[in-house]
């Protein structure tokens, strides 16, 4: 196979509004599903949550990936097996 494209990109950091909102909904969640009814378990967990995942989020600059387009030519590779997809 060959690399037909090739782009780096980067993470774009995500807002307060879509931080707040993970949050928010994964401890609506974890309600519904738990057997925790303490308020002050609850306010911890939040808290914890937005604390890991705004933390995560002050990484993401620093992150980038690869998006990679592969072509199969068989003139070029006639005795290979490659499994289409």
């Amino acid at each position: 196979m060959q690399v037909f494209h090739q782009e780096k990109l980067g993470l774009e950091p995500e807002s307060e509004q879509a931080l707040r909102h993970y949050v928010d909904s994964t401890i609506e969640r974890f309600k519904q599903l738990g057997s925790v009814k303490d308020p002050q378990i609850i306010s911890a967990a939040r808290d914890r949550l937005y604390r890991v995942k705004n933390a995560t989020n002050l990484l993401r600059k620093y992150q980038k990936y690869t998006r990679l387009v592969f072509r199969y030519r068989q003139s070029e590779f006639p005795n290979r097996y490659v499994e289409l997809f």
